[in-house]
């Protein structure tokens, strides 16, 4: 996929204002046509040069009726949202490469992954048409600023992710951050660490008061054309603390109407879990 058609399918699926000019100019197009075809018809009834006329006439009606045609089907493919599978499938691509990225900073491979027995594929989950891998654990969380939909699914998605790739190996569990635009795919401030396991104090998530000031989400308001801060009561956020003062925080959800409904999620409890299993094999004090 190109990047400029990347960025009309992202922008389609997050900002919801449509351009009505489009079916503007189908109808204005198609009366025309209309127009000018009974015109044509009223020349042929006259006979002899006239009829040449008519058929001048009824061939601009047919070019104008073929103009709204288009306009019209402009305009029904502008209303159209791409699929929640389009814009999944276009995260998966870019997470398998920020794996790879994770992995040749980190200087490892995923031979090794010491992994959870029967543990998914989370960009298989992501994008079903991907076959099964060895892959580590993802956390998305919610980018700076981002906007947000939500999916026929009922899930919601955001166009920039705070992005984290747990790696737990062996000896250490390395981890890989970055913030990762979904319209253009390109990541910023990428960082990577590797924590001994020892050092793992807290891994969990928590629940926190949203903050007017610095809330980063946003949704697309077509009344006022414009993006606003999106009306949340909380958020929902996943830990990793260590005892030399590492923390890792992303946002993964916002509360709504005394609910909590977080983002697009790969296995956030699945982590936690898988992470929290490790470190006990590995000899780490983590606690939820």
């Amino acid at each position: 996929m190109s990047l400029p058609a990347r960025r009309t399918k992202v922008e389609k699926y997050f900002r919801r204002k449509i351009d009505g000019t489009p079916r503007k100019h189908a109808i204005y197009f198609s009366l025309a046509a209309v127009t000018v075809a009974f015109l044509a018809f009223t020349e042929f009834g006259q006979g002899g040069e006239s009829i040449l006329v008519g058929l001048a006439l009824l061939a601009s009606a047919g070019i104008m009726a073929y103009i709204g045609y288009r306009r019209e089907m402009t305009y029904r493919e502008e209303r159209r949202r791409p699929a929640d599978e389009e814009v999944d499938r276009i995260l998966a691509d870019d997470l398998a490469d920020l794996v790879q990225e994770a992995y040749r900073e980190l200087h490892i491979t995923s031979d090794d992954l010491v992994l959870q027995k029967d543990d998914p594929s989370p960009l298989a989950e992501l994008d079903r048409s991907r076959p099964p891998a060895r892959e580590p654990y993802i956390v998305l969380g919610a980018g700076n600023p981002c906007r947000l939909a939500v999916g026929r699914d009922g899930r919601l998605r955001l166009d920039r992710y705070q992005v984290a790739i747990f790696c737990p190996t062996r000896f250490k569990l390395g981890v890989y951050e970055c913030e990762l635009s979904l319209t253009d795919g390109t990541w910023q401030d990428p960082s990577w660490t590797g924590i001994f396991y020892r050092h793992v104090v807290a891994i969990r998530k928590s629940s926190a008061k949203i903050d007017e000031e610095n809330n980063a989400i946003q949704k697309w308001d077509d009344e006022k054309d414009a993006f606003i801060a999106f009306e949340a009561e909380r958020v929902r956020k996943f830990e990793l603390h260590t005892s030399g003062g590492v923390g890792i925080e992303l946002t993964i959800g916002v509360g709504i109407d005394g609910r909590t409904e977080e983002f697009l999620d790969l296995g956030i409890d699945r982590v936690i879990k898988a992470i929290q299993q490790v470190l006990r094999q590995q000899g780490g004090e983590a606690r939820y």
